[in-house]
């Protein structure tokens, strides 16, 4: 996917050199060529449906994210106990605390690795059906309305309003 983004990318850049060398002429003397552009990006962060996916992904880790915080904690409390006491507390008793700290670390990195991992994964494949969702939105668009080209980029210097499809994308997802 990534790679057809970057082809249509190119192509619009390719296009768009040919339009500014005079190569290519939009008005032929049959038909209009009629373009559309979409933010991906604005799609994908501004939309109800994305609002809507991230609430939920948010509340779905919340007890995750609130063991790894706990566990964060206990390891502070447990450290706070070792600076406070440790010139007084018996060395036995010391390293009971330290090898403590030790494995509370080491599960507490796991978790967090773990928590990042299922998040990143869940959110990718979020992200996925809302760009499908996204996509069968637009081609619906692109056919109804006959467009020739309608081109997707994260990062645009400008576009006109009057080809930019955004918008009206977000809207109907809200829908």
């Amino acid at each position: 996917m990534q790679s057809l983004k970057h082809l249509i990318s190119a192509a619009g850049l390719a296009m768009l050199a040919a339009l500014s060398s005079g190569c290519l002429s939009l008005a032929t003397a049959q038909s209009d060529i009629k373009i559309g552009f979409v933010h991906n990006e604005k799609l994908l962060r501004e939309s109800p449906a994305a609002l809507k996916v991230a609430r939920k992904i948010d509340a779905d880790f919340q007890k995750r994210r609130a063991d790894v915080k706990g566990m964060s904690d206990r390891i502070a409390e447990i450290q706070k106990q070792i600076d406070k006491n440790g010139l007084t507390m018996p060395d036995a008793e010391r390293r009971v605390k330290d090898r403590e700290i030790a494995a509370l670390s080491r599960d507490f990195q796991r978790m967090q690795r773990e928590l990042q991992e299922d998040l990143d994964l869940r959110t990718n494949e979020e992200l996925r059906n809302l760009a499908d969702r996204a996509n069968k939105i637009l081609r619906r668009i692109a056919e109804a309305e006959k467009f020739d080209l309608i081109v997707q980029q994260e990062a645009v210097v400008y576009i006109s309003p009057r080809i930019d499809l955004t918008d009206r994308i977000i809207k109907e997802m809200g829908e």
